[in-house]
């Protein structure tokens, strides 16, 4: 995936999640449809931020554990290739 699209899949997802609640909570409630659309779209809004925010740093965290894993294994093979190289060079 290209870098910033989990996040903003991530902060949709809270999004919609939190518009739905509201929603639901609202005209299980028995509140008018205006006050119940207006606390859903509040809830829409201030979601996406926090989702935002959880995307984010949950996308430099896999960043970060990708460069590490990266960087961890890059010694092995480097090694690896110079032992083979200088097992074949003539003596």
């Amino acid at each position: 995936m290209n870098p910033g699209v989990p996040t903003r899949l991530i902060a949709a997802i809270f999004a919609l999640a939190a518009f739905v609640v509201a929603v639901a909570g609202g005209l299980g409630a028995g509140n008018p449809a205006s006050q119940v659309l207006g606390v859903a779209i509040v809830s829409l809004i201030a979601c996406y931020a926090l989702g935002s925010i959880v995307g984010t740093v949950g996308e430099w965290a896999v960043h970060e554990h990708l460069k590490e894993t990266i960087r961890a294994k890059a010694p092995d093979a480097g090694r690896a290739a110079a032992g083979s190289s200088a097992k074949s060079a003539p003596s």
